[in-house]
């Protein structure tokens, strides 16, 4: 009944433009900069989905408070924090290892976004992550990057 419902609101013409009038301006963190980045970087180019890294799950939460036009899919190594990412607006949540450097993120972002069917190799997505890994409160990087792992290994090599 409740995703009923959410489909008949969502659905409504003027639905986005009261989201857009409704989002807030009052940004207090370099994570609520990151996240909005993320969602106008959707919206505005050919980007596919929009993945984040999260230990807490307040990255994911604050994109799912943007309402982006893309897929968000949280990608998190603990379970707690993806049951209950479960039940939030737009989140798709994806089990995956503790990481310990940026491009192995990218790489297990873009497989994400393959495997769950939001995207093809030819696709680009966004990747949002906090470094130091592991560490709640730590978002601090946004990078567009291909779906095709070999054009990741190319623009990082190290």
């Amino acid at each position: 009944m409740m995703d009923n419902v959410a489909r008949e609101v969502e659905s409504d013409p003027t639905y986005r433009e009261v989201i857009e009038v409704g989002r807030s301006v009052n940004r207090q963190s370099i994570a609520d900069g990151i996240v909005v980045a993320a969602r106008e970087i959707a919206e505005t180019t050919d980007i596919k989905v929009i993945c984040c890294y999260t230990e807490s799950g307040t990255t994911a939460l604050l994109t799912a408070r943007e309402r982006p036009h893309v897929p968000i899919i949280a990608l998190t190594s603990l379970r707690g924090t993806a049951r209950r990412l479960a039940l939030t607006w737009g989140v798709n949540c994806v089990m995956t290892e503790q990481l310990t450097r940026f491009k192995l993120a990218v790489i297990n972002a873009a497989r994400a976004a393959r495997a769950q069917g939001y995207a093809e190799e030819s696709d680009q997505i966004v990747v949002t992550a906090g470094v130091p890994f592991n560490v709640p409160g730590t978002t601090n990087i946004l990078r567009i990057a291909p779906c095709k792992e070999s054009l990741i290994y190319a623009t990082d090599p190290g």
